[in-house]
């Protein structure tokens, strides 16, 4: 048997002591000495900028699941380099109808040297950290390990690198008009009239950030034609990168992707003497970041 403690400590500091106005603020202290400032969950009028409860659950689950994967990786002689996770947590109704972190995902990313897991391999190993960690055996939580969302960028990149770089926003500009294309289909697809009316405006900013790109290109069209003739596998590793995918995973994929547009955006940029074209760059990216903000609600 072992024994884990933690301190916490909160304090009124003076204020009304009313549902609405008490401080949500407090600390925790653990054992080596680490101090970390915590709160409430925004939604119970914590500080959003703090560590809340909630989040420090999913945190532990993870945590706990990525030490004991790599505790029996290491048994097997598997080398891992590199391990990531961005996992969920849903607080939602439990069947006694209490709010309750009723389920956790996670979505571990993992590099490896030297000699990798096959899939099967990889599944099993995820298999013995659940079975083995010991906050998953400590909690009547849901928890399930996804495989992780594809990459846009990673998916591109390899397209770009043979791409001279005057002509990388041109090809960039093609995907942007794929885009287009995507969220007109993901409008017909939902019900809702107003998210509809959101998916359809995110299509016109895909195509508005091709005009834009376009107009700072002479013969543009005649060099996305030859790009296409060169790299037609630029249709296809959009439509693979979500063919057979739930709408919300679509969504993930398709917001990553507009952040990293935003990011491209301000890197070519930065690399621009004439303002004008710089502006027009920037404007692209502020476009981007307002698509994906729309669909990070969605998803």
């Amino acid at each position: 048997m072992s024994e884990h403690a933690a301190k916490i400590s909160w304090s009124r500091g003076g204020r009304d002591f009313t549902y609405e106005t008490y401080s949500r603020d407090h600390t925790w202290t653990f054992d080596g000495g680490a101090l970390v400032p915590a709160s409430a969950a925004p939604a119970f009028l914590g500080n959003p900028a703090l560590v809340d409860p909630e989040e420090a659950f999913v945190a532990a689950v993870a945590s706990c699941h990525m030490l004991t994967f790599l505790a029996i990786a290491a048994k097997r002689r598997f080398v891992v380099e590199r391990y990531e996770d961005a996992a969920t947590g849903f607080m939602e109704k439990n069947e006694a109808g209490k709010l309750a972190v009723t389920r956790v995902t996670l979505r571990p990313a993992i590099q490896f040297a030297e000699k990798s897991p096959s899939a099967d391999e990889l599944a099993r190993l995820h298999e013995l950290a659940h079975e083995n960690c010991f906050i998953a055996n400590s909690v009547r939580t849901e928890i399930t390990v996804e495989a992780p969302l594809p990459s846009v960028g990673e998916a591109l990149a390899p397209l770009l690198a043979r791409v001279p770089r005057e002509q990388q926003p041109l090809l960039i500009a093609l995907a942007e008009r794929l885009a287009a294309e995507r969220y007109r289909s993901w409008a017909g697809e939902v019900g809702n009239p107003a998210q509809r009316a959101q998916l359809l405006a995110c299509a016109e900013r895909e195509e508005e950030i091709a005009r834009r790109v376009e107009a700072l290109h002479p013969g543009a069209a005649a060099i996305q034609r030859e790009l296409l003739a060169k790299h037609p596998d630029v249709a296809e590793i959009n439509r693979s990168l979500f063919a057979g995918r739930p709408l919300a995973q679509q969504f993930a994929i398709q917001a990553q992707g507009e952040r990293l547009g935003a990011a491209t955006w301000r890197a070519f940029a930065r690399q621009e003497t004439d303002t004008s074209r710089r502006d027009t760059l920037l404007a692209c990216a502020e476009l981007e970041e307002a698509s994906a903000l729309v669909l990070e609600a969605l998803a």
